[in-house]
C-alpha cells in the first residue's frame, strides 16, 4: 500500500457527532443537519448567526412563495410538538403523530406571545407557530440534546429533484460563503429518508369538517395528509365470538348514534380479532341475543377473524379484554405492543362468558357498553 496516498478520515461516530453539534449550537454558532431527504442549517433562536442566514437564503418570512425557504422551530419529539400547539383536537393528533416525525412543517396557533421575547420572532409570526420534526433520528438528538430553543432553516430548492443543500459540504459550503468559516458544525448521520423532496407546510385549522390547509405540496401530498384522517380501533378476546365481536358493534353503534364525542373531519373504523382462533367460527348466539337487547344491530353471519400482524399494524388503538391478551401482541409484534390497553381502565379483566347462561352475555355486553363509552370519550386518537 502506498502510505504516500492521504487517505479519507473515518467517520465520526453519531454520537459524537451529536455532542459537537450540541457543543456548537450551545456557542452560539450555525450547524448543519439532516432534515429528511436534505439538508438545513440549525441555529438557537438568539444567536447572531441566525438572523444572517435567514437573510441570506431568501427566507420571506411567509412560507407561501414556493421559492422562498422555511423557517421553523425545531422539535425533539411529536409529543414535544402536540404540547407546542397545545392540541386537543383529534385530527391535529392524527396528523401530527402519522405525518412527523418527517417531512412536514406544521404551522399553528401557539400561546400568547411575551412581548419582550424576541427569540422567537423568526419562528412564531402572526401568533402562529411553525415547528419542525425531522425524520433524522440524529437531529431529533441534537434537539433534545440542547436546552435552548432551535430554530432550522431549509433553503428554498431549486427544483422537485434536488434539495437545496443535498449535502453536508453543500451546508458548510454556504456558511463559509456567509462569513461562518469558524466554529460551524456538521451533523451527518448518513442515512437520507425517501426521495429529495421539498418539505410540506401543513396549517393547522380548527373548521369543523376541514382540520387544515397546505401552505406548500412538498414530499406529503395532500390527500396523503386526507387520508391520515382515518383512525382504526381494534378491540381483542381469545376466540372472537364472545367479548370482542360484541365490543366491536357496541362501540360502532356508540359512534353512528352520536353518543360519544368525535371530531367531524375523522373516520372511526373498528374491528375486532381473537388471539387464539384459525377463524370462520360464527359468533354465539347468546351474543347476538344480549346485542339485540341493548338494541346494537349485528349480523349474525359474521364468522371470527385471527389476529394478524396487518390488523395491529392498521390500529391505531387496541383494546384487550385482559391481560393475556394483551401478552399476545407483544409475542406478535412488540412495535404494537406500545399501543394496547385494557380495556377496562381499573386493570380488571373482562371474563369469557362462554358456556354461562344469556343472563351473563347480557351482563357482560352492558359492562361492555358502559367501558367502551368511557374510552371512546378519553381515546385522543
Amino acid at each position: 500500500m502506498d502510505e504516500s496516498v492521504t487517505q479519507p478520515a473515518p467517520a465520526k461516530p453519531v454520537r459524537q457527532a451529536i455532542a459537537d453539534a450540541a457543543d456548537a449550537l450551545r456557542a452560539g454558532k450555525p450547524v448543519v443537519a439532516p432534515i429528511d431527504a436534505g439538508f438545513g442549517v440549525a441555529a438557537t433562536a438568539t444567536s447572531d448567526a441566525l438572523a444572517a442566514i435567514v437573510r441570506a437564503v431568501g427566507c420571506d418570512g411567509d412560507g407561501k412563495r414556493d421559492e422562498a425557504g422555511v423557517v421553523a422551530g425545531l422539535v425533539a419529539s411529536t409529543d414535544e410538538m402536540e404540547s407546542a400547539f397545545s392540541t386537543t383536537r383529534l385530527a391535529h393528533r392524527l396528523l401530527l403523530h402519522r405525518l412527523a416525525p418527517g417531512p412536514a412543517v406544521f404551522v399553528g396557533l401557539g400561546p400568547e406571545r411575551n412581548a419582550t421575547d424576541d427569540a422567537t420572532d423568526v419562528w412564531q409570526r402572526d401568533g402562529e407557530l411553525w415547528l419542525r420534526c425531522p425524520g433524522p433520528d440524529a437531529t431529533r438528538a441534537l434537539a433534545a440534546a440542547v436546552d435552548a430553543a432551535i430554530v432550522v432553516v431549509e433553503p428554498a430548492w431549486r427544483h422537485a429533484d434536488e434539495p437545496a443543500l443535498p449535502t453536508t459540504q453543500s451546508g458548510l459550503a454556504l456558511l463559509k460563503k456567509l462569513g461562518f468559516s469558524d466554529g460551524a458544525a456538521s451533523l451527518d448521520d448518513g442515512e437520507r429518508l425517501g426521495v429529495p423532496t421539498a418539505a410540506t407546510i401543513v396549517r393547522l385549522i380548527d373548521k369543523p369538517e376541514t382540520p387544515c390547509e397546505i401552505i406548500r405540496q412538498g414530499a406529503y401530498e395532500e390527500r396523503y395528509i386526507r387520508a391520515q384522517l382515518t383512525r382504526t380501533i381494534l378491540f381483542l378476546c381469545t376466540g372472537n365470538t364472545c367479548r370482542s365481536p360484541m365490543a366491536e358493534a357496541i362501540a360502532a353503534d356508540l359512534l353512528a348514534r352520536g353518543e360519544t364525542p368525535t371530531d367531524q373531519a375523522v373516520v372511526t373504523r373498528v374491528v375486532s380479532a381473537g388471539v387464539a382462533t384459525m377463524g370462520g367460527s360464527p359468533v354465539s348466539i347468546e351474543a347476538v341475543e344480549a346485542l339485540a337487547r341493548l338494541d346494537v344491530e349485528f349480523d349474525p353471519r359474521r364468522c371470527s377473524r385471527p389476529l394478524t400482524r396487518d390488523l395491529l399494524a392498521d390500529a391505531d388503538v387496541i383494546f384487550a379484554m385482559s391481560p393475556g391478551h394483551a401478552e399476545a401482541v407483544a409475542r406478535l409484534d412488540s412495535v404494537a405492543a406500545k399501543r394496547v390497553r385494557l380495556l377496562d381502565p381499573a386493570g380488571r379483566d373482562i371474563p369469557d362468558p362462554v358456556g354461562a347462561p344469556q343472563e351473563v352475555y347480557d351482563e357482560t355486553a352492558r359492562r361492555l357498553r358502559n367501558l367502551i363509552a368511557q374510552r371512546l370519550r378519553e381515546c385522543t386518537i
